[in-house]
């Protein structure tokens, strides 16, 4: 029987030539902040604890606790408006990652929970001028620029109008009423932070806490 030999055997590693070094490394600190983050995820894990894998939700999860320049640099990477990192960032601290997929991901609860929290925020509703909107896991009263969604944790995320999007508020609550009395307190808090900048001499009104 003829076996093929074969004419170039494949050199050594060691003999490669080494890639080129990157423009930038990993500094110490970053290198053991990653280390720390997989110990406490797999220490998670090992507890039947689940990970979120949406690259989003644990980008905004590895930023908590960073600094401003730190969330431009991730914002750039990511290919991320920073108004929008930053609203996420916010959400982050009011609910964790939870918090920060409800921001971002709609979702379809059963029907019967909408219509509990629709009743619940009507009569919450002293003078209202028009109908709730129901839209997917979302509830919002167009008239007040008021939002509650429903997360996969049975809590209600209160948002408020922020432009042409949605801004987290502080904090979810199990009772839709007080989510929707939570973000009206928000809007009513915004405005009079506004209020204040505009009557003090040399000021310009303050921006939106998160923007």
């Amino acid at each position: 029987m003829n076996h093929e030999t074969n004419s170039n055997p494949p050199r050594p590693l060691w003999k490669h030539d080494l890639p080129p070094a990157p423009v930038t490394v990993a500094s110490a600190e970053d290198i053991a902040d990653l280390a720390r983050d997989a110990a406490q995820r797999a220490r998670a894990l090992l507890d039947g604890q689940r990970c979120d894998n949406d690259p989003i939700v644990d980008l905004v999860r590895l930023l908590h606790g960073r600094s401003t320049a730190d969330a431009e640099a991730a914002a750039g990477r990511a290919g991320m408006r920073l108004a929008e990192l930053r609203r996420l960032r916010a959400a982050f601290t009011f609910g964790g990652t939870t918090a920060v997929r409800v921001a971002l991901h709609p979702s379809s609860p059963d029907q019967s929970a909408l219509d509990e929290a629709v009743r619940a925020i009507e009569s919450k509703r002293a003078t209202a001028t028009g109908p709730l909107e129901v839209t997917d896991n979302r509830i919002t009263d167009p008239t007040t620029g008021v939002q509650i969604r429903l997360g996969p944790d049975d809590l209600w995320y209160p948002f408020t109008a922020n432009g042409d999007d949605w801004a987290p508020a502080p904090r979810p609550a199990s009772s839709p009423a007080d989510a929707y009395t939570a973000a009206r307190t928000a809007v009513r808090n915004r405005g009079t932070v506004n209020l204040r900048a505009q009557r003090t001499p040399g000021r310009t009104p303050a921006p939106n806490p998160v923007s």
